[in-house]
């Protein structure tokens, strides 16, 4: 069994670095296909996803990119205001990335209504570090549990 601290002597875990410009546009494009695919109608509501928001949809395919590049990642859901966003490690720390809800939704719990007319770029995302330990990713990721 290999233990963290041998992926992190061995140099395996990935660098921050790895979050380039062609990683933020492809985290901006997944964004804005999940955008426009919402389709609420007057009252809030869509056949897929009812009255709730896009978040999760949003970090499930952002999750997936920083899988795609090496990198742990997975998604957080935060009891205290009801988003999803993506904790990763880097061999720098753990990560937060997120594109936060207030850009494109608004309301609260579990009911969401689209923002018109959004259109996502790279300013929208944040890259926020949450430890300079990247041995400390269960703990971030087991927070809400």
């Amino acid at each position: 069994m290999i233990k963290l601290k041998d992926l992190i002597l061995e140099g395996r875990l990935k660098s921050v670095t790895v979050i380039t410009a062609d990683v933020m546009k492809r985290i901006v494009d997944v964004a804005q296909k999940q955008y426009n695919q919402w389709a609420q109608n007057e009252e809030g509501y869509d056949e897929e996803l009812g009255s709730g928001g896009i978040c999760h949809l949003i970090a499930e395919e952002v999750a997936d990119i920083l899988s795609e590049h090496g990198i742990n990642a997975s998604t957080v859901s935060s009891n205290f205001e009801q988003h999803v966003y993506v904790v990763a490690q880097f061999r720098e720390g753990i990560y937060e990335i997120d594109i936060p809800y207030q850009y494109y939704e608004t309301g609260g719990g579990f009911t969401w209504k689209k923002l018109p007319d959004i259109v996502f770029d790279t300013s929208h995302i944040v890259l926020h570090k949450l430890d300079s330990n990247p041995r400390n990713f269960k703990k971030y990721i087991d927070l809400y549990d």
